[in-house]
């Protein structure tokens, strides 16, 4: 069989239904060889026994300690086994056949790039959910949404991957502002939608609880000074005015204060990038999800149920896995 050109990474905790989705989106792929990575931080729900029983050609990797999915992905650098990794959340699959084919001839076109933000959509978002405006493919963002993106694997080792004292949310800003620092860019894609749909196992305090902490670590570890002093403070203000309710405060303030802590703790891991960079950085556009009508909304939700309750159907076709 042909060597992999490409890694598919999938990182999962106890989300057997969604990862069945989400990989049998990955093997309708067409076009080149790929292999698939599974990191099975810790489940319990039978998530080994029915990747291994269904898709054995899956690289499974079991963890019985839990990590988080930053150091999984920081683990897949390390273990894939081509140039290119592909981020997909468990929750999350591919929607037309060639999206990795397309991905490999993308980086091929852009040679500084280090990274591409794959356009993705949340059929089940919140009405008022901020979406990303309309780029043209090609387009230079300031970073990644990391479940729906690709790497380049050498480049992610050379800058050390994710900072793994981060254990959650907010990795993917970052390495891209110390890509930016370095002449590296961040591309938008033009492959067809990744569908995000938000599993009902997520762990929302989790989410809420090192999202705040780590933008307080990130304003101190990488934002020049006066900057970082500034960026901290109003960050605090937004993240405690956000959909304010008495009933969160303690969710908000908690988090923020061990993200002011853990400028003391740690302290040495300050390595800010230049006022050039940060300036750059705050510029470029972010990624996010497309905005979709009523319409696209439901042919996404259609095709997720077509994924994740036939054995079969006319979108998966099977090809390019080794």
């Amino acid at each position: 069989m042909p060597e992999p050109v490409i890694s598919v990474v999938i990182t999962t905790r106890n989300r057997q239904d969604e990862l069945r989705r989400a990989l049998r989106s990955c093997f309708s792929q067409e076009g080149v060889p790929f292999e698939v990575l599974v990191y099975d931080d810790e489940s319990n729900d039978g998530t080994e026994a029915m990747v291994r029983e269904e898709f054995p050609s899956v690289r499974m990797m079991r963890r019985d300690q839990r990590a988080g999915l930053i150091v999984r992905r920081n683990e897949s650098f390390r273990d894939a086994r081509t140039d290119i990794v592909v981020s997909l959340d468990d929750d999350a699959f591919f929607t037309a056949p060639n999206t990795l084919k397309r991905i490999v001839e993308l980086f091929e076109r852009w040679p500084r790039a280090a990274a591409l933000a794959l356009p993705y959509v949340e059929p089940n978002a919140r009405p008022d959910a901020v979406m990303m405006p309309a780029s043209p493919s090609g387009a230079t963002l300031k970073g990644f949404s990391g479940g729906v993106s690709a790497l380049r694997r050498n480049v992610a080792l050379e800058f050390g991957g994710f900072p793994e004292l981060l254990v959650h949310q907010g990795e993917e800003r970052d390495l891209c502002v110390r890509l930016l620092e370095n002449d590296w860019e961040i591309k938008y894609a033009d492959t067809a939608p990744i569908v995000h749909l938000y599993s009902l196992q997520r762990e929302a305090a989790r989410i809420n609880y090192y999202g705040y902490r780590n933008t307080i670590l990130f304003s101190w570890m990488r934002v020049p000074f006066p900057e970082c002093i500034v960026y901290s403070m109003v960050a605090t203000a937004k993240l405690l005015m956000y959909r304010f309710t008495f009933a969160s405060l303690w969710s908000r303030i908690y988090p923020l204060g061990v993200g002011w802590w853990g400028i003391v703790q740690y302290w040495s891991q300050r390595v800010p990038v230049s006022r050039t960079a940060w300036r750059r950085y705050r510029n470029l556009i972010g990624h996010g999800p497309s905005a979709i009508n009523d319409q696209e909304r439901e042919h996404y939700v259609t095709l997720s149920e077509l994924l994740g309750h036939r054995e079969t159907s006319t979108f998966m076709k099977g090809s390019g896995h080794v």
